[in-house]
């Protein structure tokens, strides 16, 4: 599935815990958002990008799960205007992995919040999700 021409601007933050090696808690960031710029602020760490560009890899790793479904659920769920976001497990993100977390306690580090901001925010959700009600309706219409 081709990268949307559309602007966006991505986050992905977290609480660094006192037991957590920032260092670590970066990488993890970088997981995510691989080249983006990442700030470790004593307690905080975030990385940010602009361009649904600095998703493909994230976009490529959810596809290849299958699970693209529950993270469009997720993301619609979440939607509010022109944003929205889910979780990510930290500890997966620093192994390479993403594992979307339902609720912030999932991830017993605390999780890594994703954002998403565009005036398309559906199309990046969708793509972003493997086209999954695209999936979903040539299914539907493949059943008659």
């Amino acid at each position: 599935m081709r990268v949307p021409a559309a602007r966006c601007g991505v986050t992905a933050s977290c609480d660094v815990l006192p037991t957590e090696d920032p260092g670590r808690v970066g990488a993890a960031l970088l997981n995510v958002l691989p080249g983006s710029d990442v700030l470790l602020d004593g307690g905080r760490a975030s990385a940010s990008a602009e361009g649904p560009s600095f998703l493909a890899p994230l976009a490529e790793a959810i596809r290849s799960r299958g699970t693209g479904r529950a993270y469009l659920r997720r993301m619609r769920k979440n939607m509010d205007g022109a944003e929205t976001w889910f979780y990510l497990n930290k500890q997966a993100a620093f192994a390479g992995r993403v594992a979307l977390c339902s609720e912030a306690d999932e991830s017993p580090l605390g999780p890594i919040t994703v954002t998403l901001r565009s005036p398309r925010v559906e199309e990046i959700a969708e793509w972003l999700g493997g086209g999954a009600a695209q999936e979903n309706s040539s299914r539907a219409v493949q059943k008659f």
